[in-house]
């Protein structure tokens, strides 16, 4: 049953790029040699390492359906499941179409892209998903590099 999600090849160390969309709106978060990056931007390292780790401890709970017919149901349809994908040197490691979220706490279904099976998954994976994309950019902050000038004071 583990072997629909790669689950645990997704590390901060594998991973060099994620990709995720929902509806009309997508993200791609790409590492590079002076962090992960959203465009041009620096992305949150941490929040971005929270995902691949949380990916990374999915577990499957059950298959709840092998019909495609039924996806619709659990939100893993094309139209409405949000779309992620885990590359490594333009390779996809994992790919998954996520619905709804499960009966219990934490839990939330899915499938493989290409696929038909409906799974139970166990993880956080859900606070993730309600990022928009510019919820993964760092906020930097400059300081100022030039010296308010002095206005002359008049006598």
């Amino acid at each position: 049953v583990n072997g629909a999600f790669a689950f645990s090849a997704v590390t901060p160390d594998t991973v060099d790029n994620i990709v995720i969309r929902k509806k009309e709106k997508s993200v791609s978060l790409k590492k590079s040699l002076d962090g992960w990056k959203i465009g041009d931007k620096p992305a949150k390292a941490a929040q971005v390492v929270g995902l691949l780790e949380t990916v990374n401890s999915l577990k499957i709970e059950d298959i709840v359906s092998k019909n495609s017919a039924n996806q619709a149901a659990f939100g893993v349809d094309d139209s409405s499941a949000a779309e992620l994908m885990f590359l490594s040197q333009d390779k996809t490691i994992l790919s998954m179409k996520v619905g709804n979220s499960g009966p219990n706490v934490d839990t939330l279904y899915a499938r493989p892209v290409k696929g038909d099976e409906v799974y139970l998954l166990s993880g956080p994976l859900t606070q993730f998903l309600r990022y928009e994309p510019g919820d993964w950019q760092e906020i930097v902050t400059t300081t100022p590099t030039t010296t308010p000038k002095k206005i002359p004071s008049a006598k």
